[in-house]
């Protein structure tokens, strides 16, 4: 029987001013002991001019390592999800990002 592992990335915009707007993203990776969170932010390192592309970013990232789309919630919610391979831990699970 096929074992998969979950994502999701999170992300909310919110008007602070009539000027501002604070884009709040996270990664999201579930397993059976309960969910690891990660905060997305802006890498200028990376080529992000913003958070909005710090997650186009990451999204590329979970295709590039095997994950897949399989729902979305809203334009704010998107769920992942790849083969589970053997027995083990997945890796995101013990290391630190």
């Amino acid at each position: 029987m096929q074992k998969w592992e979950y994502a999701a990335v999170t992300m909310t915009i919110t008007n602070v001013s009539s000027i501002f707007q604070r884009t709040d993203a996270r990664l999201f990776f579930f397993g059976p002991a309960g969910h690891r969170r990660i905060d997305i932010k802006q890498d200028k390192s990376q080529g992000d001019e913003d958070t909005v592309q710090a997650v186009f970013r990451i999204i590329a990232q979970l295709g590039m390592d095997g994950w897949e789309l399989a729902a979305s919630q809203g334009e704010g919610l998107l769920y992942f999800k790849r083969p589970l391979s053997g027995e083990v831990t997945p890796i995101w699970w013990t290391e630190t990002p």
